[in-house]
């Protein structure tokens, strides 16, 4: 979990350094996904600071969380309904942190976008009806697939240690 934390603070360190870079250099090759303009580095780095900021508290929760249940032991029935709630807790501690990444991601996907239709010279007011609509669809199927996909993937990987959990708690119950 530590190695994950320490990705997961990477990876938001070199988003910003690849975009902070490429706009003090003025660099205009390829290589880069894509570059704010000057007049959005606002709106960009607002929703930057908020990523970080909640990135920031939910993997501290979670490095609590890890560190936490290094300290319970098992051998009673106490502690091992202590487990099974923290780890319901987290199992939805993780899905709210993927929710609460979409508005960046919608954010950044948003600009990435607009600045495509700026360089050829067009703008989202030049949307047809259909085009409007077809974005607008398209942007509710991938945030609800992405949505499906967070609760999916929280069950796949955690669902089934939390129900043997259970069962063994239930057991001891009869």
């Amino acid at each position: 979990m530590k190695n994950l934390i320490q990705l997961g603070f990477a990876v938001l360190l070199s988003l910003n350094s690849l975009t902070a870079n490429a706009q003090s250099k003025n660099i205009k090759d390829n290589s880069l996904l894509w570059e704010v303009s000057p007049s959005q580095h606002t709106i960009y780095y607002i929703s930057y600071a908020l990523l970080v900021v909640v990135s920031s508290y939910y993997l501290f929760g979670f490095y609590k969380f890890y560190k936490q249940t290094e300290l319970y032991t098992g051998n009673t029935k106490n502690s091992l309904w202590k487990i099974y709630h923290e780890l319901r807790l987290n199992m939805e501690r993780y899905q709210s942190f993927g929710f609460l990444l979409l508005p960046h991601f919608l954010v950044t996907i948003g600009l990435a976008i607009y600045n495509m239709m700026e360089k050829h010279g067009k703008s989202l007011t030049e949307l047809t009806f259909p085009q409007q609509l077809g974005l607008i669809i398209t942007v509710l199927i991938g945030t609800l697939g992405v949505i499906i996909s967070i609760v999916l993937w929280t069950k796949y990987i955690y669902g089934k240690s939390a129900k043997q959990l259970e069962n063994i708690l239930n057991e001891m119950d009869e």
